[in-house]
């Protein structure tokens, strides 16, 4: 059910001095969560190209699907990193005994060598072997 065939179904049944305050209590239901995120696929009306629409809460924005593919490999590559660097965290500060200020040093290294790394490995796919 729509919620067009909602409204048609049963605004008919509300007193129409309560109709107003009826609409923006099912519009206020139907909205997300301001902290949640959806994505669905999309067709622009101007040139028929797939889009994939984003809202998170109330902004909503569209990206084309290489640029949604390339936030997708993004999203995965920071959720590994964060786990890496909570585990590094927990083992050094919690096993070893070692300070807090010294691990966050030694997190930031290691994400920077990560960087380094991946750009090589970026140029080491492009060559012929």
């Amino acid at each position: 059910m729509t919620s067009q065939s909602f409204l048609k179904k049963w605004l008919h049944q509300q007193a129409p001095s309560e109709r107003d305050a009826f609409i923006k209590d099912i519009q206020k239901l139907l909205e997300p969560p301001e902290g949640m995120m959806e994505f669905e696929s999309t067709v622009s009306h101007r040139d028929g190209r797939g889009l994939v629409t984003a809202k998170i809460g109330s902004y909503m924005c569209q990206f084309s699907a290489d640029h949604a593919r390339q936030l997708g490999t993004d999203l995965l590559d920071v959720a590994h990193a964060c786990e890496l660097d909570a585990y590094m965290y927990q083992f050094f500060c919690g096993e070893m005994g070692e300070p807090v200020e010294r691990i966050g040093l030694m997190i930031a290294h290691f994400r920077a060598w990560k960087e380094k790394t991946k750009n090589i490995q970026r140029e080491a796919k492009g060559t012929k072997q």
